[in-house]
Parts: structure tokens; sequence; C-alpha cells
């Protein structure tokens, strides 16, 4: 059976905001920190799973965000955004319904973290990168990312 989710680098301040899964047993990669987002509930685009999720599990109204590729792991297809928060969503910020804790972190902290699977994968393949547009307060380039 296909999954499909939708996952956003949220930023502010040039640091990136993850949640803290729950520590349950039966879900994936319990007690590790991920990106806020999640699975699409039936007849919902990708943009419509990322809203809902972002607001669930962040209680922030995301606004400005841009699509920076699809991940595709066996039967999974994800795409991953890409926002900068401004002042008014930041403070919005809050955990939601979802997770253990809601926190900003460097991307150089990031790297000390237990992550999620595929965040970690994400990340030590493309770490340099990313903080490098974190830094610049650019959007990544898909083809740079090669997720697709």
């Amino acid at each position: 059976m296909k999954t499909y989710s939708a996952n956003v680098l949220m930023i502010y301040k040039k640091k990136i905001l993850l949640l803290l899964r729950d520590n349950k047993p039966d879900i994936t990669d319990p007690n590790k920190w991920c990106l806020p987002g999640g699975g699409l509930e039936e007849n919902e685009t990708f943009e419509q799973a990322l809203v809902r999720e972002v607001k669930e599990e962040t209680n922030i109204d995301i606004k400005n965000y841009k699509l920076i590729g699809i991940l595709k792991i066996k039967d999974h297809k994800g795409a991953v955004y890409f926002s900068y928060l401004t002042d008014k969503e930041a403070k919005q910020a809050k955990l939601g319904s979802e997770g253990q804790k809601l926190k900003f972190f460097s991307c150089r902290k990031v790297k000390d973290l237990e992550l999620s699977t595929t965040l970690k994968s994400a990340f030590d393949l493309h770490s340099k990168y990313i903080t490098e547009c974190i830094e610049k307060e650019i959007f990544p380039n898909p083809k740079v990312l090669k997720l697709k």
C-alpha cells in the first residue's frame, strides 16, 4: 500500500523548528526529532496536508512555503517544503495534539540530535547546502537537493 506525506523545514532567525515525536512503540521513529508534517488524508493534496498537519502540530497558519522536492522511499512518496516564518507565525508556535516538544535548533545543533530516519538521511546528505541556504535566507534549489 502506498503512503503519502508532506513535511516542511520551517526556519526562523536561522533556526529550524523540529518536533519531538511521541514515545510510543507503535509509531515510526518514536522519541526522535522530525520535521512538522504528516500523512495525507483521503482526497487531500500535498499542500492541503501540509497546512493541516502544521496547524495540528505547531499551531502555525503557514503561508510562505515552497516545494523543494519529492522524496520516494519504497512505497512512500513525500513532498518536502521549505518555509521562512514571519514573526507572527513564529509567535504562534506551540505544541499541538502530537509530539512531546517543539523547539528551534541551529543547523549545527540539529546534527547532534536523535533524528527520525528520513531526516537523518536528508541531513547527512544535504546539511551543508541547507545550512548555506538558511544563512543566506534563500530557498534551496530542488535540482541541488536531488530529492526527486
